[in-house]
């Protein structure tokens, strides 16, 4: 074998499956708390603060939500390992 190969496959030794989890992954339930909080938010802000400002609240709360959206793409992507054709 050259050197930098394994049993896997050549060049693959930095490709690795990370270790299961155990317990919940909080981290993929956020959107479903996303949508009640902005929704809850906008009304809640409705009376007491001015409309412009409850659009800002409501402008960065959407902000959070995608970015907190890409930021979990591109972990998938980063830790996606490709199937190894068999030999």
């Amino acid at each position: 074998m050259p050197s930098g190969a394994d049993e896997v496959g050549e060049g693959t030794r930095h490709m690795h499956k990370p270790p299961p989890r155990r317990g919940p992954n909080y981290a993929m339930m956020t959107p479903i708390l996303w949508i009640p909080a902005t929704l809850t938010s906008r009304l809640l802000l409705r009376r007491w603060v001015s409309t412009q400002n409850a659009n800002r609240v409501l402008g960065a709360m959407t902000t959070m939500a995608l970015s907190h959206a890409g930021y979990m793409m591109v972990r998938d992507t980063i830790h996606y390992v490709p199937p190894v054709p068999p030999k």
